[in-house]
């Protein structure tokens, strides 16, 4: 039944618009809230790593530390080449959707024209994520393994001083 403001039906919403505007909410908060979070866990990994890694430099073998830093930075340089190139999809994804926002179309009309480019862009991200393992199980691979030769340099140096 429409509403009535001032002497003037107010038809009801069509129930294709409101699915539209919910596509679009869903839209933003899939591409904003996620990718900060990720990006914020990991950023205190790297700034944790290297904080104890400064910090215990000057009583480790000098190898262990050139290693280390070594593969931290292999990590560090994977990892920030992987979300630069995801950044990028993400922007170039938007775009796609942008045009069909902007469309003016609405009911099944905005839907096909929405769905057409979901299913382009959900196609391109599928063969972008085949690149995911190359890069990120190395980086995954190089920064725990640089972690653990700080930690187990830290500890035998540890059980090393107290036999002395």
């Amino acid at each position: 039944m429409p509403q009535v403001a001032r002497g003037v039906a107010i038809p009801a919403p069509d129930p294709t618009d409101v699915v539209r505007e919910k596509i679009i909410g869903l839209h933003k908060e899939l591409y904003g809230a996620g990718a900060t979070y990720e990006n914020v866990v990991i950023v205190l990994g790297y700034g944790a790593f290297f904080a104890i890694w400064a910090a215990t430099a000057p009583h480790l073998p000098r190898v262990a530390v050139l290693v280390a830093g070594a593969l931290i930075g292999t990590s560090v340089l994977l990892y920030v080449v992987f979300q630069i190139a995801q950044l990028t999809w993400r922007i170039l994804a938007t775009a796609r959707f942008a045009p069909v926002i902007r469309s003016g179309a609405v009911g099944d009309d905005f839907l096909r024209l929405y769905r057409a480019v979901e299913v382009d862009v959900e196609r391109q991200g599928q063969l972008f994520m085949l690149a995911w393992p190359f890069i990120f199980l190395p980086s995954l691979i190089t920064g725990v393994s640089a972690a653990l030769m700080i930690i187990g340099s830290a500890f035998w140096g540890v059980v090393g001083s107290a036999q002395h």
